[in-house]
């Protein structure tokens, strides 16, 4: 069987998984996904790793029917910080617009599920 299944790569770019697997032979680099663990980080702004591993988790906005790009996002605490941990069961990626609307707007709750999923919903 034709394997015809897409690899999407950092910064979008997607690439058929046979073209991903021929390039790892012929020697291309892979680096490793860094997993958080259970403890949260201790200050406002994530590390640069965490970022990343938000950014990949989420790839897109996570407002419901947003597509713009995790590169340029915000990463937001579900929960405000300090009151909510920064920790990707906390966080996600938002476009500003919907960052904005979601920290000003009134009526807008958010519950966040701690593997990254959650609903956006008025209250």
């Amino acid at each position: 069987m034709k394997d015809t299944g897409l690899a999407l790569l950092p910064g979008l770019t997607v690439m058929p998984t046979a073209a991903l697997a021929d390039a790892i032979r012929a020697g291309a680099k892979v680096n490793p996904l860094w997993l958080p663990g259970p403890d949260p980080e201790s200050n406002y702004r994530p590390s640069a790793r965490l970022a990343q591993f938000v950014r990949l988790r989420d790839m897109f906005c996570r407002f419901p029917g947003c597509d713009v790009p995790a590169e340029r996002c915000d990463i937001d605490h579900s929960e405000p910080w300090p009151y909510g941990p920064t920790h990707p069961s906390n966080m996600n990626c938002k476009c500003r617009t919907h960052h904005l609307g979601k920290t000003f707007a009134e009526g807008w709750r958010e519950v966040q599920s701690p593997d990254g999923t959650r609903p956006t919903r008025r209250t």
